[in-house]
């Protein structure tokens, strides 16, 4: 009798990502010489992601293609912005500072 267990759980709906658990007897031939009478069970974990190609190609070119992540349908917050002119208070649209004062060449300050 042994007491192998395993266990799967989808996390995503469709199987594309799984986890799995599993509990098994370890191979005792290879790894255990010296007490092969009793068995060693050992615990493993894993994350499990598939994905389905029509051909090599569409496979390579998903591995060095990079994709940008786009927010469709989401529009950006305004940014407040708070001016000395504004008294601290944010305002809803951004405020040009003054411009600084030309001198005229006749001054003779």
């Amino acid at each position: 009798m042994t007491k192998d267990f395993e266990a799967s759980y989808f996390i995503r709906a469709d199987g594309s990502l799984t986890a799995r658990y599993s509990y098994r007897v370890l191979n005792t031939t290879t790894l255990n010489y010296i007490d092969q009478l009793s068995p060693q069970y050992v615990n493993g974990l894993g994350l499990i992601y598939q994905t389905d190609f029509n051909n090599f190609g569409e496979f390579i070119r998903n591995i060095f293609t990079r994709r940008r992540r786009t927010n469709v349908g989401v529009a950006p917050l305004p940014t407040p912005t708070t001016t000395p002119l504004s008294g601290g208070t944010p305002a809803a649209t951004p405020v040009t500072p003054p411009q600084p004062i030309k001198k005229n060449e006749d001054d003779d300050n």
